[in-house]
């Protein structure tokens, strides 16, 4: 992913993109949710994040939901512009089932104005449709 600053329909398309189609969420063994976890797992933030920006990220421990402005504005400068809805995102990966992200991701996805064409797609590919 470039290290440009993404527009919010990118941001949302690569979380939720992202999460839909690993569909599962990124816990250690504690369940204590992770940017980037075992065998290639991420949560929303993760898809979005580079990998410098997850090393500096990894230096401390986060809550993102609490300190969203300061972990962005700091170690993530280029999403500053995306804090709310990164925590949106994120909020919806950590405390919403799987099988329930879809609906939830629209609804935010309509509420923002954005396009659920990435949730359209994973939806048709789980119904048989394209590969």
């Amino acid at each position: 992913m470039s290290a440009e600053t993404p527009t919010a329909q990118e941001v949302f398309g690569l979380a939720v993109g992202g999460v839909l189609k690993q569909g599962k969420r990124c816990v250690d063994s504690d369940g204590t949710c992770l940017y980037r976890g075992p065998n290639g797992s991420k949560c929303a933030a993760g898809f979005v994040f580079t990998d410098e920006e997850v090393d500096n990220l990894e230096g401390g421990v986060f809550e993102f939901d609490t300190y969203a402005d300061t972990v962005v504005k700091y170690r993530a400068p280029r999403l500053s512009g995306h804090v709310e809805l990164l925590t949106k995102l994120q909020l919806i990966h950590d405390i919403r089932e799987p099988e329930d992200w879809p609906r939830y991701y629209r609804d935010l996805a309509t509420s923002l104005g954005l396009s659920t064409a990435v949730i359209d797609q994973w939806e048709a590919q789980q119904d048989g449709g394209a590969a």
